[in-house]
């Protein structure tokens, strides 16, 4: 891929198989037996982060309304997830499958890795690897990792760095950005946007900026997502 409209193709398919919940704790509640506490954030705009869902936790959510996505956690360690472009009249659908797993969590510090495997209508199907690592309590935190998206039949690959921050910045509010930077290569792609969070729903809105080699910005275009847990 050689184009801006590439690497936004390659971050969608990075956005949809995580969910989008919040790392802070939640207060107690005026009975005195509190509220239940806020899933750690499993995904940041566009990329995912490393923290978990635990087993049979999952979620239902809708980006850019026309591309619903389910997952669930397997185990407290692996989740998997799939979803399906809805777009009214589109002559094609994208189908996308997803699995995480994080092996390693030391305190602050969690360590995942995943696949993410998109296939279009009349198409190949494409799998992309990726490794990263969040750190951070229950307000802000860092990711930072990397990914493989398969050549085509030239046979070259592409390598992709990802990464991200969660600032909180209230009870129910948080600051998100993050980036794909494949080096030397496509443009990258930077977002910025907030979460807000309603009990079990999260709702979010960001722009998404692809920068090229040159470092000039291109248009921002909007990115909309709601989602609800279960």
């Amino acid at each position: 891929m050689r184009s801006a409209f590439g690497s936004l193709l390659l971050l969608l398919m990075l956005a949809p198989p995580v969910g989008a919940w919040s790392a802070q704790p939640s207060a107690p509640g005026g009975d005195g037996q509190g509220t239940p506490p806020v899933r750690p954030a499993i995904r940041l705009i566009l990329t995912p982060t490393a923290r978990p869902l635990k087993s049979g936790e999952g979620y239902v959510s809708l980006h850019e309304l026309f591309f619903p996505m389910l997952g669930i956690g397997v185990t407290d360690h692996f989740s998997i997830a799939g979803g399906v472009s809805v777009v009214p009249g589109a002559g094609s659908r994208v189908m996308i499958i997803s699995s995480a797993y994080t092996p390693v969590r030391a305190g602050d510090l969690d360590l995942s890795c995943g696949l993410f495997y998109m296939k279009k209508t009349g198409g190949r199907g494409t799998p992309i690897p990726y490794v990263n690592a969040t750190y951070g309590d229950a307000g802000l935190s860092a990711t930072l990792g990397s990914g493989w998206r398969p050549g085509g039949g030239d046979g070259q690959g592409t390598l992709f760095f990802i990464g991200g921050f969660l600032l909180p910045l209230g009870d129910d509010t948080e600051l998100i950005s993050d980036f794909i930077a494949p080096p030397n290569a496509d443009p990258a792609v930077v977002s910025l946007g907030t979460r807000v969070h309603a009990n079990k729903l999260t709702a979010e809105f960001a722009l998404i900026v692809p920068w090229n080699v040159r470092g000039t910005p291109g248009v921002p275009l909007p990115w909309t997502s709601v989602s609800i847990e279960f």
